[in-house]
């Protein structure tokens, strides 16, 4: 079961919806005693950022409580530190360097959290005047 979703406006169906089905037919497979194995990409990303953390968050809780494994791929720093800090899940990452104005990636999975933050030099190269303390 793939679970690429897209818009079908002329059906009404959003990504976020469409999503949402599709993680429904995902935890129907897992709770129905299926071998599953899923990869689940930027969760929620339809919808605002708070309703994705939270909805995120409770995803997580929940499929750490069936017999299921899986790769969750997020740049949500804050739901990956969350969900290791309650032992939920195991954060690896991949990490780059700024060569020559380009993010050069080693393609090594790394134990944690990222700890690079090189897209804001990307973003200054482009003319964006990064606020470094805008909290």
């Amino acid at each position: 079961m793939g679970l690429r979703t897209q818009d079908h406006l002329g059906q009404g169906v959003s990504s976020f919806y469409a999503e949402l089905k599709r993680i429904e037919k995902l935890l129907k497979l897992i709770e129905g005693d299926k071998d599953v194995f899923f990869l689940l990409d930027e969760m929620f990303k339809g919808t605002n950022s708070e309703d994705r953390y939270k909805g995120g968050f409770s995803l997580i809780h929940q499929i750490k409580q069936l017999n299921t494994s899986g790769i969750i791929a997020t740049h949500d720093i804050e739901l990956a530190k969350l969900t290791e800090d309650k032992m939920l899940i195991q954060n690896y990452s991949f990490n780059s360097k700024i060569k020559g104005g380009s993010m050069i990636f080693n393609y090594k999975l790394t134990p944690g959290v990222c700890h690079d933050f090189n897209t804001s030099e990307l973003m200054k190269e482009s003319g964006i005047h990064i606020i470094e303390h805008f909290r």
